[in-house]
């Protein structure tokens, strides 16, 4: 990092960060299938990848509990809320995750392009605390038989 919080690439050239830019997303994009066999010829293969960029709102904060300690690995899920003609209300899963060790979380949201707004909220949600199970057996043993038990 440079003075003025500049970032310099490879080629040379640098780019201002600049704090009231708005933030961005970028819509997934996917390659055509790149088929590896043990005949390949090569050693690497270039895959570049066009993407869009869209406006983004980041929503972040820290899940606390009533003693206002960070829970961590609480599960967080992102919702839209749909209203119907009649009123009903629905909501429409967006996005999930997890806190991490200090409660912290976030959400980037694709911005809308209409003047209608979109409403969301976040559900919070914890295990309830006890002893943890676990499952010993597999059904495959890689190691002996490559897999085949799981095709």
């Amino acid at each position: 990092m440079g003075k003025n919080n500049e970032q310099y690439y490879e080629c040379g050239q640098c780019e201002t960060d600049n704090i009231n830019k708005q933030g961005e997303f970028v819509l997934g994009n996917v390659t055509k299938e790149i088929e590896v066999t043990k005949d390949i010829e090569f050693s690497e293969i270039r895959a570049d990848i066009n993407v869009k960029k869209v406006k983004t709102l980041r929503v972040w904060g820290q899940v606390k509990d009533c003693d206002g300690k960070p829970v961590k690995n609480a599960l967080l899920k992102l919702v839209r809320v749909v209203k119907d003609q009649c009123g009903k209300v629905e909501y429409v899963g967006v996005a999930h995750g997890v806190s991490d060790c200090l409660g912290f979380y976030q959400f980037d949201i694709c911005v809308p392009h209409s003047c209608n707004a979109n409403v969301y909220r976040i559900f919070v949600s914890k295990q309830a605390l006890g002893k943890e199970g676990y499952i010993t057996a597999t059904e495959c043993n890689p190691c002996l038989d490559n897999l085949e038990c799981a095709k």
